[in-house]
């Protein structure tokens, strides 16, 4: 196999040394990526890319060829702290804390800490408790 006259890439001018015993190499330019196949590869490129174009149309719409796993699974009902403070709007530690003080009730599996839906939805449902009554106060 032969190589081209003109190979891309970098072109190199020797060593030099930097700092200590080490050598780099100096690049002083980068050269230009050319098209060794000519206009008949371009050509065939082309009519690959029209042959794709038609097979994906509007009227067939693309399908992905792993099926959702979200869509096959049962709802959750218990969640990790992480998820609790997503479905809140809140930060991780913040959820920890309420968790640690008692505000968000969870439960242990084990050496896994699980939040139930219902808590979640106990917690948010006295914080507009909460506010209702210091705004009906004022």
């Amino acid at each position: 196999m032969t190589k081209p006259t003109h190979q891309p890439g970098y072109r190199s001018v020797g060593n030099r040394p930097t700092n200590g015993n080490r050598l780099t190499r100096q690049v002083t330019e980068v050269t230009e990526v050319t098209d060794f196949h000519g206009a008949a590869r371009a050509a065939e490129l082309a009519d690959v890319m029209a042959r794709l174009l038609t097979l994906i149309s509007p009227e067939q719409p693309i399908r992905p060829s792993v099926p959702n796993v979200a869509e096959n699974m049962p709802h959750r009902v218990l969640l990790t702290v992480e998820e609790a403070a997503e479905r809140l709007g809140i930060g991780k530690t913040k959820a920890y804390s309420l968790v640690k003080s008692g505000a968000l009730h969870s439960v242990l599996i084990g050496r896994l800490r699980r939040v139930h839906v219902d808590s979640i939805n106990e917690y948010a449902a006295r914080l507009v408790a909460d506010q209702t009554a210091i705004r009906n106060t004022a």
